[in-house]
């Protein structure tokens, strides 16, 4: 029987030691550089909420969707016939599940300044916006309607008149879309504002 010198026992468990202090160490390391790399690409501190509208055109309607309503989250549902013009907005009752809210302008035309004749091509979006209440002036939806007349770049914003009673009607409700603003999109060629 072969018994160790105790020199050679103390230095075998030196080295197993350092080796498990090395391990540690570099587990330490390797874990503060891993939460280090994950927190310099993670710089998003609050979730992000999205929000989709779509568009459709057919024949001679264009329709779109948009939020009316943030805090209750019902949608309208947009309409434009490109014949005559009218712009019309259905909203389901969150209550009754049926069409109960509706607004309409009877025409756009005059907006774009279409006289007879003429045969616009027109494209519809509609986009978010929190636009403030203008000091006991009508309250507005959440989502504005964008409409452009292609041919000459014009483009005019619509707002629906709103309440927040309008998301559970129990009766049919009729509102208003009116006109907020028109621009134009585009210039002519050569700089030239159409």
């Amino acid at each position: 029987m072969t018994v160790q010198k105790p020199q050679r026992f103390f230095s075998g468990v030196k080295g197993i030691l350092k080796g498990v202090l090395l391990l540690a160490l570099s587990g330490v390391v390797l874990t503060a550089a891993t939460f280090g790399v994950m927190s310099f690409f993670d710089t998003q501190t609050e979730p992000v909420e999205a929000t989709a509208t779509s568009m459709a055109t057919t024949g001679n309607t264009i329709t779109a969707t948009g939020l009316l309503d943030a805090r209750s989250g019902l949608e309208g549902y947009f309409a434009l016939d490109t014949l005559t013009g009218e712009l019309r907005m259905l909203s389901l009752s969150q209550a009754s599940r049926k069409f109960m809210v509706m607004a309409s302008r009877k025409t756009i035309m005059q907006d774009f300044k279409v006289t007879a004749g003429q045969e616009p091509r027109f494209l519809m979006v509609t986009g978010l916006a929190n636009l403030t209440n203008q000091g006991g002036k009508q309250q507005l939806a959440s989502c504005v309607v964008y409409i452009t007349e292609i041919k000459t770049g014009r483009v005019m914003a619509y707002g629906v008149v709103w309440n927040v009673m309008y998301a559970k009607p129990v009766r049919p409700i009729t509102t208003e879309i009116i006109p907020l603003d028109g621009a134009l999109s585009r210039t002519q060629a050569g700089g030239a504002p159409l």
